[in-house]
C-alpha cells in the first residue's frame, strides 16, 4: 500500500508541474505581445553608409560589326541590275561531240558579235550577247543570248542565221538582268 500511495503522490506531482509549465508559457507568450518597442523613424542616410559610386554602370561602347552582308540587303533594297535565273530562250549555233570544235565556234560568235551592225534589229542595239558552252553528254552545245521571250529570241535569230545558217531557237534557263 505504501507503493501505491507513492506513485500516487507522483503522478499528481507530474500532472501538477506539467499544468504549471503550460500556464507559465501563455503568460509569457501575452507578456511579450503588451511589451513590443514601438518602431522609431531613424533616416537612411544615418544608418546607410554603403558607397555606391563605384558600381555605377558606365554607357556601353558602340563597336563596329563587320560581316558579309552586302549593303544591298543591310539598306533593305535591291538594284534594277539585280540577276535572276529564269525559263527562256537562247540561239544555238553549233552541236559538236570535240571540245575544241565548240571553243572555235565560240570565239567566232564572239568575233562576229563585235562586228555586227546591231542597229537592224530593234531592241538589240548596244546589248551584249553572251555565248555559252553547254555540255550534255555527248554533245557541246554553243548557244547565244538570254532572251527572256520567244519573240526577243525571233528578233535575234533574223541577225544571227545570217552569220549562222544551221542556228535555232532553243528553250533554256536563261540569265536575267533586272531590266529585263
Amino acid at each position: 500500500m505504501k507503493f501505491r500511495l507513492a506513485t500516487l503522490v507522483l503522478a499528481a506531482g507530474a500532472l501538477f508541474l506539467s499544468a504549471c509549465a503550460t500556464v507559465g508559457a501563455v503568460e509569457e507568450d501575452e507578456r511579450d505581445e503588451d511589451v513590443l518597442p514601438t518602431p522609431v523613424e531613424v533616416p537612411l542616410s544615418e544608418v546607410e553608409v554603403f558607397d555606391i559610386s563605384p558600381y555605377r554602370e558606365h554607357e556601353p561602347v558602340a563597336e563596329q560589326i563587320e560581316h558579309d552582308v552586302p549593303d544591298v540587303l543591310m539598306d533593305g533594297r535591291i538594284r534594277t541590275s539585280a540577276v535572276r535565273t529564269a525559263p527562256g530562250f537562247r540561239i544555238q549555233i553549233s552541236s559538236t561531240v570535240e571540245k575544241d570544235d565548240a571553243v572555235v565556234a565560240e570565239e567566232a560568235a564572239q568575233q562576229w558579235w563585235r562586228g555586227e551592225d546591231r542597229t537592224a534589229v530593234a531592241g538589240l542595239s548596244g546589248q551584249e550577247l553572251p555565248v555559252y558552252i553547254v555540255y550534255r553528254q555527248p554533245y557541246y552545245r554553243v548557244r547565244i543570248g538570254n532572251f527572256a521571250s520567244r519573240a526577243e529570241a525571233e528578233r535575234a535569230a533574223t541577225i544571227v542565221q545570217r552569220r549562222f545558217p544551221g542556228s535555232f531557237i532553243v528553250p533554256d534557263t536563261v540569265t536575267l538582268s533586272g531590266g529585263n
